[in-house]
């Protein structure tokens, strides 16, 4: 009877549950407003800001609208109608890929339901980020929400049909036992160290722990993104197995697509700076 009955709120649930007209981040910039206590920046989420966390939010759901010119490879998969299943992302502090993927936790169980795991470099970290900017659009947005700690190593938040856990990366019991369809590695290279090597847990990498998890998913996808700590880790390696993807900017000048990179800015140039001699950056 109890299974009769999941079976009927689940069909009923996907029945009634809204159809995406937008991706990720086209639907963060219109419904995700913070307040000074969730974020350095108030107001709705704005994707100009960091344009180049656009394509990892497209990634989530393979749903890609704003293709850089110069990933011609990647319009190619997906005029094949190809997924990307995996994204590694080597990036800065405050580059916004962890506001992405937090993005990415809001949407889906509106309109990709499926369970998602989230971990951390620690399990403080992990309870902060769902309580401050998880759990309250959750509840603005999908209705019913219930979340609660357990014991000390995540956080568990249940909505109508979707499960999210958060947790720090001490523990394999955050990897035992669940059956998920999507997983983010936030920081992976500040992760649990066993033996020296970053990111080892049991003798197990922690990007493998969270891999061996998608086995009965057929459109499963992991988000991996970290600051690089090493010369060649587990991360690195992958990170330059993928795509080698390199943000690029139009050169005002020539108007060809260039790498941003410190020695490409012109410090002499009036243009860039205000009428108080400030740089307008």
């Amino acid at each position: 009877m109890i299974a009769l009955e999941d079976w009927i709120i689940s069909t009923w649930s996907e029945g009634i549950r809204d159809r995406a007209t937008l991706n990720v981040w086209e639907w963060a910039a219109q419904n995700l407003a913070f307040t000074a206590k969730q974020g350095n920046i108030t107001g709705f989420y704005d994707p100009h800001l960091t344009p180049y966390a656009k394509l990892f939010q497209e990634a989530v759901t393979s749903d890609f609208r704003d293709i850089p010119e110069s990933d011609w490879w990647l319009t190619s998969l997906v005029e094949k109608g190809q997924r990307v299943d995996e994204a590694f992302v080597c990036k800065s502090s405050q580059s916004g890929l962890s506001q992405a993927a937090i993005n990415a936790t809001i949407y889906l169980p509106q309109f990709a339901p499926g369970r998602l795991l989230y971990v951390f470099e620690s399990r403080d970290k992990a309870k902060k980020v769902a309580a401050n900017r998880i759990i309250p659009f959750l509840r603005q947005h999908c209705g019913r929400v219930s979340s609660e700690d357990l014991d000390v190593t995540s956080t568990w938040i249940e909505t109508l049909d979707m499960i999210i856990e958060l947790g720090g990366s001490y523990s394999t019991g955050l990897f035992s036992e669940k059956a998920l369809r999507y997983g983010f590695l936030d920081d992976v290279e500040y992760m649990v160290a066993e033996g020296g090597v970053a990111g080892m847990l049991d003798g197990i990498h922690v990007i493998d722990h969270m891999r061996s998890r998608f086995t009965t998913a057929d459109d499963s996808f992991l988000g991996v993104f970290s600051k690089p700590d090493l010369e060649s880790s587990e991360f690195i390696v992958n990170c330059r197995g993928g795509s080698q993807h390199r943000w690029h900017v139009r050169c005002p000048h020539c108007n060809g697509q260039q790498i941003l990179e410190p020695e490409g800015l012109n410090y002499s140039h009036p243009g860039c700076k205000d009428l108080a001699g400030r740089y307008d950056l």
